[in-house]
């Protein structure tokens, strides 16, 4: 009678084990990217939130001080030039800076301010990536 053996060989096993990694680390790649994806989307809708947060401060100016927004040179454009943070906890790794531009587009006057365009810059510090905002403003 012979003697039948009963398993698996070893180049089998050594076929499974290899699959098996390949899968797992497949699986670890996707996941790794895909947290790095969210980790970036993350950042960039707190750049979004800080940017909605300064550019309101600037149309509160502009609805409540006119003479100060439409004064390029008065104390509200020269403290927002500088670079700045929010004292929140959740921007604390982000910055701020806003400037103000004469827009002498059709329809604007080149010798008085009736139109202007304010530029809202973003940066973070762990990164250095940053994002720039726009938005045109009329008498």
């Amino acid at each position: 009678m012979a003697n039948k053996q009963k398993g698996q060989s070893i180049l089998e096993v050594v076929f499974a084990i290899g699959l098996i990694s390949l899968v797992t680390g497949g699986v670890t790649l996707l996941m790794s990217a895909t947290l790095q994806n969210r980790s970036k989307e993350m950042d960039r809708k707190k750049m979004v939130e800080m940017s909605e947060l300064v550019m309101d401060s600037v149309v509160d100016e502009k609805i409540n001080e006119a003479a100060s927004f439409w004064d390029f040179n008065s104390g509200f454009w020269q403290e927002y030039r500088s670079t700045k943070t929010l004292p929140d906890n959740d921007y604390r790794f982000f910055s701020y800076s806003a400037n103000i531009s004469q827009d002498t587009r059709t329809g604007c006057s080149s010798s008085t301010w009736e139109c202007a365009n304010v530029v809202i810059n973003i940066g973070d510090s762990r990164t250095g990536n940053s994002q720039t905002f726009n938005r045109f403003f009329s008498r």
